[in-house]
Formats: structure tokens, sequence, C-alpha cells
């Protein structure tokens, strides 16, 4: 995510963890963990209108076994896309940095479906 308008304060202090459970959010956690654990608040944000969910308890207790507490919120919005829901989440808390997996194929998808 980029500013609208540029950066004018630190970046790392409100950090949002967009969690799916998946193989590549766990890489962007593991990737930010440094920036993660010196935050001064830690969000977990779960988009699951289904109301899906576990996984976020789970990384929420492997924070705070590290000495990082974290809020967990789950969001089950219907009326607006994971997109919509991330802005204005980010917003709302003041977010200054979000870290999230993005969908990726492996090697051989590529290979066959094209990257």
């Amino acid at each position: 995510m980029v500013p609208e308008h540029g950066v004018t304060r630190d970046v790392g202090k409100r950090v949002l963890i967009a969690w799916k459970g998946t193989r590549e959010s766990a890489r962007a956690l593991h990737d930010a963990w440094p920036l993660v654990m010196g935050a001064e608040q830690v969000h977990i944000l779960v988009v699951s209108p289904q109301g899906e969910g576990g996984a976020d308890g789970l990384l929420q207790r492997h924070l705070e076994r590290h000495g990082r507490e974290a809020k967990v919120i789950v969001d089950r919005s219907h009326d607006a896309s994971a997109a919509a829901i991330l802005r204005g989440h980010v917003k709302a808390l003041d977010i200054d940095l979000v870290v999230m997996g993005l969908y990726g194929r492996n090697r051989v998808q590529e290979l066959v479906l094209g990257g």
C-alpha cells in the first residue's frame, strides 16, 4: 500500500497484519518479523464473510509468546471487497504499515499457465 501524500512520520509504529492463514501470509509475516516486534501496536485483520477463522487466534498466541500483544479483528462484512475493508481498517486505526501476503503460483503453474 502506498500513502496518498507521502510519508511524514516514522513507519512501523502501528502495524496491521492482514492474515489469511496461507503460506504467502506466513512468509510476509516472517519477512516483516523485526518490524512487527518493534511496533507499538499490532492488529491482526481477518476478512472472513463466511465466519471462518481460528488461525487468527493461533497467530495472536504466537505473537504473545514472543512478547508482542496483538488485537484480533475479524471482519465478516459481505458488502465490500477485501481491499475496501482493508483500507477502512487502515484509516480507522491510523495504521502506518500493512503486512500481507499476495497470491502466487508455483513455478510449474507459471510455466504451464503463464505468470
